[in-house]
């Protein structure tokens, strides 16, 4: 488990993909230091809702899962969120405390040949 504070830099919509329609969220937080560093955390099924309410500009923390998959040769890595706070005491309604998930199982056989299973 890992975490993160920094700024909102962007919230996508919620996407459908594959045939089993499977949610998916983009949630990008920008995080100054020496260097100006962009991680985009990667919402899925339910979890999508974890963004509702926070805004672009927004400071928050990210508490987070680092998540790697091997898929047709190729490997990924993601950044799969399970808690959102806003700082400054400005939490949204939409934040929840998420318990970790341990595994999360990507059904690739829903997905076609060129798609990659999220």
């Amino acid at each position: 488990m890992f975490e993160i504070k920094g700024t909102i830099h962007h919230i996508s919509e919620v996407e459908y993909k594959g045939q089993k329609q499977f949610a998916v969220r983009l949630f990008v937080l920008k995080n100054e230091g020496q260097y100006t560093d962009y991680y985009p955390f990667e919402l899925t099924g339910d979890k999508t809702s974890l963004a509702d309410g926070f805004e672009v500009g927004q400071e928050v923390q990210v508490n987070f899962h680092v998540r790697g998959r091997e898929w047709q040769g190729r490997w990924f890595t993601s950044l799969s969120p399970f808690k959102i706070e806003g700082l400054k005491g400005d939490a949204p309604s939409g934040s929840r405390d998420e318990p970790p998930i341990d595994n999360v199982i990507y059904e690739a056989e829903t997905q076609g040949d060129d798609e990659v299973p999220f």
